[in-house]
């Protein structure tokens, strides 16, 4: 009789911890259930999630600018940036933040100017030369083939470069570069700046898109898919602690039942 009482009062110990831990789970399965039944109501499709973290999750990456040059119209009101993001060049307006536009040249980028005339972005070994609106004009080489290591405009508007072989001169038809036998005075020499974060921000949205439907996390997240396949198999394990919780309170209350009619029976 004790062994028997011990069992059941096991049993009833097990069940409750059981519970416990179950509860939890068993709220976030009825909440996300209840919400995906009614995903249309709650426009849950068309919702857009895209916390970092949370993008993270789903190997959804967000790359840092790399960096940011800040070219000048003669207008201070239109500066714009040259980025380097992700391995691509970005044109991108003070103006018109959200709207910018890819620029064909290679990276990485070594500096950006504007002239009058052009936009103008170097890398290692290329010259690139772009209307003011991003569109692809010419790429050209540095004379004798030396690596670019700065771009600059000196004070009367000639485009400066200097390579690993000295000095050059963009030409006013635009179509080469002219060596130089002294180091020019008065280059102004394109540097790195700090990008505002109303520019970085629509870069980075164009990378990782608008972001997840939030009726797609919440289904993960009933699933259990939301942490790949171990939570499948962590969200069976809840559906089966689920199924002993009931069975255990239907084993529990029917022996109870059963004592208490031997009870009455004596």
């Amino acid at each position: 009789m004790f062994k028997q009482r011990k069992k059941w009062l096991r049993l009833f110990f097990l069940h409750r911890y059981t519970g416990l831990i179950a509860a939890f789970f068993a709220i976030v399965l009825s909440v996300t259930g209840l919400l995906l039944n009614h995903t249309e109501a709650f426009g849950l499709s068309h919702k857009m999630v895209s916390i970092p973290w949370l993008m993270r999750i789903y190997g959804i990456q967000t790359s840092e600018v790399t960096q940011a040059f800040l070219v000048n119209d003669s207008n201070d009101n239109n500066k714009s940036w040259v980025i380097e993001y992700d391995s691509s060049l970005y044109l991108s307006r003070i103006i018109q933040p959200r709207h910018s536009q890819t620029l064909e040249c290679a990276t990485p980028l070594s500096g950006a100017v504007k002239t009058d005339e052009l936009l103008i972005t170097v890398a290692t070994d290329q010259v690139c030369l772009f209307t003011h609106k991003g569109e692809l004009v010419d790429q050209i080489r540095p004379a004798q083939g030396k690596q670019i290591n700065r771009l600059g405009k000196s004070k009367g508007g000639a485009v400066i470069l200097q390579t690993s072989g000295g000095y050059q001169q963009l030409n006013p038809d635009m179509t080469g570069f002219a060596s130089l036998s002294k180091a020019p005075s008065s280059v102004h020499w394109s540097a790195p700046s700090h990008a505002p974060a109303s520019i970085i921000s629509p870069l980075k949205q164009l990378h990782k898109g608008a972001g997840l439907p939030l009726e797609r996390i919440i289904l993960d997240l009933h699933s259990g898919r939301i942490v790949g396949l171990a939570g499948v198999y962590f969200m069976d394990i809840v559906a089966m602690l689920l199924i002993f919780l009931a069975s255990s309170g239907f084993i529990m209350w029917f022996r109870r039942k059963q004592r208490h009619k031997q009870g009455r029976a004596k």
